[in-house]
């Protein structure tokens, strides 16, 4: 009879670590967004003047890549924008610009 409600036990345990594990792969499947939605929710970022925290909206370092350095961020009117009007994204000092390792062709 014990040995029966260990077989159980073990049966219960056994299938809620797959249903566990099968959520978080549903999870961790979640689509990314392309690069240029990606840099365009950053440059809109930017521009409500959030500066660091647009980082976080870029999910594929690379995509950073296709940003423009030289690109103007322009505070959205009507907003408060603690940035200048305008002010170059390669003049910001963001985390995520830092050390950014882009190829040639980016």
């Amino acid at each position: 009879m014990a040995s029966s409600v260990k077989l159980v036990v073990a049966v219960v345990l056994a299938v809620a670590m797959m249903m566990a594990a099968t959520a978080t792969a549903a999870y961790d499947a979640e689509p990314v967004e392309d690069c240029q939605t990606q840099t365009t929710y950053f440059s809109n970022c930017l521009g409500r003047g959030i500066t660091e925290g647009c980082c976080g909206v870029v999910k594929e370092p690379g995509c950073l890549c296709q940003i423009k350095r030289e690109a103007e961020v322009h505070c959205i009117p009507h907003r408060r924008c603690v940035v200048p009007k305008r002010l170059r994204i390669a003049d910001m000092d963001l985390p995520c610009m830092r050390n950014l390792k882009c190829g040639k062709h980016a």
